[in-house]
């Protein structure tokens, strides 16, 4: 039995959506702000002209977030920062 063009399409989204969360997203912000009872930090992204409402998390390694460090994040996670 043959399916519907519609199930046809409702196919390739679905593997579309799944190759997607597949292919890890680097982006590049600054730190505007940093939480006093987490130090997790928000930040602006590049391009952006207003920061972010949610507060990153980050690795281990990235301790003391500092306002105006340049950070890297991996599919939304901080991985690393520096100072500019």
């Amino acid at each position: 039995m043959m399916g519907t063009p519609n199930d046809f399409w409702d196919v390739l989204r679905s593997l579309r959506n799944e190759l997607l969360n597949m292919i890890p997203i680097v982006r590049m912000a600054t730190v505007v702000s940093v939480a006093p009872t987490t130090n997790n930090p928000t930040i602006r992204f590049d391009g952006d002209t207003v920061a972010s409402q949610k507060l990153y998390k980050r690795v281990r390694n990235y301790a003391s977030p500092q306002v105006n460090d340049r950070v890297m994040l991996l599919n939304g996670i901080i991985i690393g920062g520096w100072q500019p």
